[in-house]
């Protein structure tokens, strides 16, 4: 920051090239950030693509937009994704509450139309998702993925919980 409270990002550009290379970024859960998260990731894939050679993680909806940067989905492709998940949700009284719309049967179809076949092995080593095991409450990293569906299994295991109401 300089005096006059304006950002200055002379810092960011004078970071020794050995701390830019291990530079990885981390995408914060919660649905309503995904727009914003795809900005931010659309702006550093232009201005930063360095930030995104290294391993990406994400905690719940942020993994999947992790994911769409790993697998290298095209942004404006994966935000119309999400504003269909929205539009959909909208067509029904009372939107995502209402008892027939099905957001994790909706998200699964999108997903599975996305990522590409091979996205278990681009996730793989690179992709970080962060999650809460439940038998002992203690916070687990997952980074290996055996197959596409997997690592889309992964995600609903994040959300199954808190938005379902069909398990």
């Amino acid at each position: 920051m300089t005096a006059n409270g304006a950002w200055s990002g002379a810092r960011i550009i004078n970071l020794d090239a050995q701390r830019m290379r291990k530079a990885s970024l981390s995408l914060s859960g919660c649905g309503f950030l995904c727009i914003y998260h795809a900005g931010v990731c659309a702006a550093i894939k232009e201005y930063a693509p360095h930030l995104l050679k290294n391993q990406i993680s994400g905690a719940s909806a942020g993994s999947i937009i992790a994911a769409g940067i790993v697998c290298d989905v095209c942004i404006s492709q994966a935000t119309s994704f999400f504003l269909s998940v929205v539009s959909e949700a909208r067509s029904y009284t009372f939107g995502a509450l209402n008892r027939d719309f099905d957001l994790m049967k909706l998200v699964r179809t999108k997903l599975n139309v996305i990522l590409p076949a091979n996205a278990h092995e681009l996730c793989t080593g690179r992709l970080r998702i962060s999650v809460t095991r439940l038998r002992d409450m203690q916070n687990v990293i997952l980074e290996e993925f055996c197959s596409k569906e997997e690592v889309i299994d992964v995600f609903f295991a994040l959300f199954r919980k808190k938005f379902s109401r069909r398990n």
